[in-house]
Parts: structure tokens; C-alpha cells; sequence
């Protein structure tokens, strides 16, 4: 069995040699062996407890022996194997606290005598596949503990703390569908949590019955006539909330996603869809200064809870969807609502999916779009196909004026390599203002 020894003070790698990447939703085991001047000693034989986390994490993993008693360990000769079982850990190297309470008739205050011993485990935990794996009963994984004695009393964290960190376990309780979806998604462990204390205060199916955009909005106040005041950490674990399911995979169906985002206001929004989903009016009555969206291999448009073209229907399917869909817009000037600047960033399988939301953004609620490709794109083919499946303005929403007096004319620019000569084709500036757009 492999033996790693890890100092105080060692700085986290994710790739430093020695170090095993297991995938953040696995468990494991972990054997932990405390080292005193250089040698190994055995667990003296009275209560302990392990806390394990990951660096700039919340979420804390217990082991015990109390009275006797162990919780998810055992000891084995000379050392201690911790499991850890649905431990809801997030990414990051893992950091491991053993307090040894050792009787002492001289500590009068209590008659224990606590030894703290603190170190880094040669694990990290990852979003991916982590190394290769044996589908054989693992080993667990040594950790040698050469540390310097801290004597101290274990800090108690407020409860507020606590439960925050102790929050994304909770949810995966409640709402055993979370993992799978991948809700916590937010790459902030802090956000997560937020969000998951939200969730955990909601009807278990409501990931799944498509009434969380209702409890939500009710929550912010949204719906009111006369708006609520809602206080600001409240506002941002429900913001987190959508964002995190926005962001999830749905289980067999598509995500319900209609109006997920109605009416709320923010400076920045981003997003990473992930999922085959219902986006009709997602966006209404919003008011986002700076909207990112990110269109994965994975994202489709669902409308009725059904996805009628696909990455692999022809150009003329897509024609003839556009064409013959009604669907609500995603947001609307006429109503309230509007988008200082739309980043959208697209997969190339994804270029029709791009085109389709262009065309049902809504008229006036768009300032600038700015389109980035993650790899190769026929610039000229893709500006075609956006003023072709652009709805020309009318008149009325050519009267629409900008905060200058302007008519109201959105930019549509490109970023980034991958666009082939731009977005630009022999006369696209006169095409795209004909529509009441201009091509940059």
C-alpha cells in the first residue's frame, strides 16, 4: 500500500505528483496515520474526531469515535480508515483535522487534554473522470500526519456557519434528483450553498413538476403589484437558485425553464446551458445589463416539453421551425424588460440553436449581441442565416427610441478566431438595417 507524507504548510496542486483525482460525487476511502518525531504511533485508545473539507470549501466530513463508538471509521492495527459516504464535499485538494481527547486529571476544566493535528491528504477532488480507474476494492490512500502538536480547544462554529456548510448534503437529501441533475454547478461553493438552502425549503418534485418558477418569483416578489422587500442574502440564494437549475441536465425530460428569470434585475447574469429546455420568455420583463449565455453540445431548444429539430436536422428543418413557431419571446420592450448586452457563445453544432434565440430575443430589449464561436464557423454562412430569420421591425417598433433620441438599432458583432472572414457577406449592412439591426 502506497505511503504518502505530507508536511504542514504544503501548498495544494492539482496535478502535483503523487496525488490520486477522484471525481468530487465518488466515495472513497482514506487512511489516516498519526506520526509523532518521525514515527508512526497508534490511535490512543479513547475519543477522537476527523474533520476533513477542501481548501476555501465549507462543507466539513466528520468521522468519530465517541464512547467508544466509531461513525464513519474503523481502525485498522496502527491506523484509521475514514469513509467517506455521500461526504457532498466540492472540488479542491482535501485538508484533514484529527482532535485526539486524551483524559488528563490536570486539565481540571474538563479532564480532557486535546491534541490537534492538521494535514493535507494526497487527494483531489475534481469535475472530471479523475484518474483511471480499477474496478477492483481500493487501497485506501496513507496519510501520514508530520505535524507539530497544537493543544487547544476545538473552535465551535456559529450555527449560521454550520448549516451552511452542511447545506448542499442537506438538499441532496431532500431532493435526491439534485446530484443527478448536476445543481451544484456554480463553481463557488459558497453560492451552492446558498442555493441549496433555498431548495431544501421547497416540495421535493418541484425540480421536476415545473412550479419552482412560480414559488420562486412568489418568494422575490416579482408577481406582486406592490413588490415585497426582500433582503439581500435572500435575493441571492433564490437568484443562485435559478441559476443553478438553469445551468443543471434534466433527468429523460427536458428543463422547464419558462420564465425562470421574469422580472428580475441584475448587472450580470451568466449562464452555461447544459440540457435540452424550454427557454420561451425566460427572460421577461427582465432588466440585465450584461447577459452571458453558453450553448453546450448538450443544449437543445424543447418547446411543450418536446424538441421538434436537433443538431443533426438540416438547415432547412431549422427554416421551416422558425418560420412556423409562435412561442412566446424570451423577453419584450412593450411589457418592461431589456438587455444592455447579450454575450452569446455557441458550441459550432450549435450555430441554428444561436440563430433561433437571435431571432426570439424580442424586439427593443436588446442593445448589442456579441456572438463567439468555440471553434470553426463559416462567418458569411452564419450572418446569412441571421437576417434571413430575423422578424423585420415594424413600424412601431422602429418608433422605439434609445436613451440619445436613436432609433433603437442593435449591434450584432462577432468574436473571438473561428468566425471565417466575420459575420459579412456582400451587402449584409443593408440586409440586416433593412430589419432594423446593424452588422459589425
Amino acid at each position: 500500500m502506497e505511503t504518502v507524507t505530507v508536511t504542514l504548510g504544503e501548498q495544494s496542486q492539482g496535478h502535483e505528483e503523487g496525488l490520486s483525482r477522484i471525481n468530487y460525487k465518488s466515495d472513497f476511502p482514506l487512511a489516516v496515520k498519526l506520526v509523532k518525531n518521525g514515527q508512526p504511533v497508534a490511535f490512543p485508545d479513547c475519543d477522537f474526531s476527523i474533520a476533513a473539507k477542501t481548501e476555501n470549501g465549507f462543507t466539513v466530513y466528520k468521522a468519530e469515535r465517541k464512547n467508544g463508538v466509531c461513525k464513519h471509521c474503523k481502525q485498522d492495527g496502527d491506523r484509521l480508515i475514514v469513509f467517506f459516504d455521500n461526504h457532498g464535499l466540492g472540488k479542491g485538494r482535501i485538508e484533514v483535522e484529527c482532535v485526539i481527547d486524551n483524559p488528563d486529571a490536570d486539565y481540571t476544566e474538563d479532564g480532557i487534554r486535546q491534541e490537534t493535528y492538521k494535514a493535507k491528504a494526497p487527494i483531489v477532488l475534481v469535475d472530471d473522470n479523475g484518474d483511471a480507474l480499477d474496478l477492483r476494492l481500493p487501497e485506501p490512500r496513507v496519510v501520514e500526519k508530520v505535524v507539530e502538536k497544537i493543544v487547544e480547544k476545538e473552535v465551535q462554529l456559529p450555527s449560521e456557519i454550520k448549516a451552511l456548510g452542511e447545506a448542499t448534503v442537506k438538499a441532496m437529501k431532500t431532493h435526491p434528483d439534485s446530484g443527478a441533475m448536476g445543481f451544484f454547478n456554480s463553481g463557488s461553493e459558497v453560492l451552492d450553498a446558498l442555493a441549496s438552502e433555498e431548495l431544501t425549503n421547497l416540495p421535493a418534485d418541484v425540480l421536476h413538476d415545473g412550479s419552482l418558477v412560480t414559488k420562486v418569483s412568489e418568494a422575490l416578489g416579482t408577481t406582486s403589484s406592490t413588490p415585497i422587500e426582500v433582503p439581500l442574502i435572500k435575493q441571492v440564494r433564490l437568484i443562485s437558485l435559478l441559476r443553478n437549475f438553469a445551468n443543471s441536465r434534466g433527468i429523460g425530460v427536458p428543463l422547464n425553464c419558462q420564465g425562470l428569470f421574469g422580472g428580475i434585475c441584475l448587472n450580470n447574469l451568466s449562464l452555461t446551458l447544459r440540457s435540452p429546455m424550454d427557454i420561451r420568455a425566460m427572460f421577461a420583463m427582465s432588466y440585465i445589463a450584461r447577459l452571458g449565455i453558453y450553448l453546450t453540445d448538450e443544449f437543445e431548444i424543447a418547446k411543450e416539453m418536446e424538441v421538434a429539430v436537433n443538431s443533426n436536422s438540416s438547415h432547412e428543418d431549422w427554416v421551416n421551425y422558425r418560420n412556423s413557431d409562435d412561442s412566446d419571446e424570451l423577453t419584450t420592450y412593450e411589457y418592461g424588460g431589456y438587455i444592455r448586452l447579450l454575450h452569446l457563445k455557441f458550441d459550432p453544432s450549435k450555430m441554428e440553436h444561436a440563430i433561433t434565440l437571435i431571432r426570439n430575443l424580442g424586439f427593443g430589449c436588446v442593445r448589442q449581441i456579441s456572438l463567439e464561436a468555440t471553434g470553426e464557423v463559416d462567418g458569411p454562412t452564419c450572418a446569412r442565416w441571421i437576417v434571413e430569420a430575423l422578424k423585420p421591425y415594424t413600424e412601431k417598433e422602429k418608433a422605439i427610441k434609445d436613451t440619445n433620441g436613436q432609433p433603437f438599432m442593435p449591434y450584432i458583432t462577432s468574436l473571438g478566431e473561428f468566425f471565417h472572414h466575420g459575420l459579412d457577406y456582400p451587402n449584409v449592412r443593408d440586409d440586416a438595417e433593412a430589419k432594423g439591426y446593424i452588422f459589425s
